[in-house]
């Protein structure tokens, strides 16, 4: 097995997040429970949106007190959702997310928008093992022994 590059900095890498399955699968996530979720975690601080035509596509504005806002999108067939919080929002968010998932949910990893950076979700993950874990794409072979990762 290939020891992969981590970045210095995994608290500050994750511009503009996305967390997807690498085998590109949905994720166990409808954005009923995801907009549930977020009023439960976020109570009196957030706004949904559901596109009209896009079945399962959904936007979460959070408005949190004493925090930067963001929101969170569950995009269309649930293959992905993006977060455009600060970079330790992002970390911290990705580890909530996947607390929302099964135990035996598909492999997923959250990765910054230029996916340059990713780090895998296991479910239990914290913040703190995400940052800790940040793959450096710049650097060459980062992803030897992963044929998922090589195909995207």
């Amino acid at each position: 097995m290939t020891i992969k590059p981590l970045v210095k900095d995994g608290w500050g890498a994750l511009h503009g997040a996305m967390i997807f399955s690498p085998a590109q699968v949905p994720l166990p996530i409808d954005g009923h429970a995801l907009i549930a979720a977020c009023q439960q975690r976020w109570p009196d601080q957030t706004t949904a949106r559901v596109r009209r035509g896009a079945p399962g596509e959904v936007s979460v504005d959070i408005r949190a007190v004493d925090a930067c806002p963001f929101v969170l999108s569950l995009y269309e067939g649930h293959m992905m959702i993006g977060m455009d919080g600060t970079p330790q929002q992002n970390v911290v968010t990705a580890a909530w997310i996947r607390s929302l998932m099964p135990w035996d949910a598909p492999r997923m990893v959250v990765a910054n928008q230029a996916f340059s950076v990713h780090a895998e979700l296991p479910f239990g993950v914290t913040p703190d093992e995400i940052a800790a874990t940040m793959v450096d794409h710049s650097v060459a072979g980062w992803d030897a022994d992963d044929p998922e990762m090589q195909a995207l």
